[in-house]
């Protein structure tokens, strides 16, 4: 999915998107919320591809 889908998906900028796919950057917990929502995943999954 590009960042440009995902920020559609997830009603945020793209710019915002860029940012939070930094390295270091946490995102607020509501961007958690919706990508979890949004592609059906676990706080584990997250966590593994760290």
């Amino acid at each position: 999915m590009s960042q440009e889908e995902l920020a559609k998906r997830m009603l945020l900028p793209v710019k915002l998107i860029k940012v939070y796919e930094k390295r270091n950057v946490d995102p607020p917990l509501h961007y958690h919320a919706n990508f979890k929502a949004i592609f059906n995943v676990t706080d584990e999954d997250i966590n593994q591809l760290k």
